[in-house]
């Protein structure tokens, strides 16, 4: 008889390789989060950049001036809200795979946390 840790379930795969294969999955939610917040600070950088560079040499009348500056503002928001909406995606993502880790380790006495101690989540 084998132990719980490296029962087969019934579709083939055992507990051992579920928990690995959750692991992975935070893993690649983690890389996910850490690409997206980067290239939101890429282009409000290259945002801000621009905005500076029209202002200091800038020989155009005033309402083209401002309707640039309204562009800029408008391209700044919206790309910031679109990665709000995915970061908010992948926050799901990995409590959803939280949440199967739990169910997962339930049974087990002293089982490790997957991803720290203090984990915030909402059901």
């Amino acid at each position: 008889m084998q132990n719980n840790n490296h029962a087969i379930e019934q579709d083939g795969w055992s507990l051992q390789e579920r928990r690995g294969i959750l692991r992975e999955l935070i893993i690649h939610e983690d890389n996910l989060t850490i690409s997206r917040s980067q290239s939101l600070y890429t282009i409000q950088g290259f945002l801000f950049a621009s905005l500076g560079l029209l202002a200091k040499d800038s020989h155009l009348p005033s309402w083209s001036l401002r309707a640039i500056i309204v562009l800029v503002a408008i391209v700044g928001i919206s790309s910031a809200a679109a990665y709000f909406i995915e970061l908010k995606k992948n926050t799901y993502a990995i409590g959803s795979i939280l949440r199967e880790w739990r169910r997962q380790t339930k049974d087990l006495l002293n089982a490790p946390p997957i991803i720290g101690y203090l984990v915030l989540e909402r059901n």
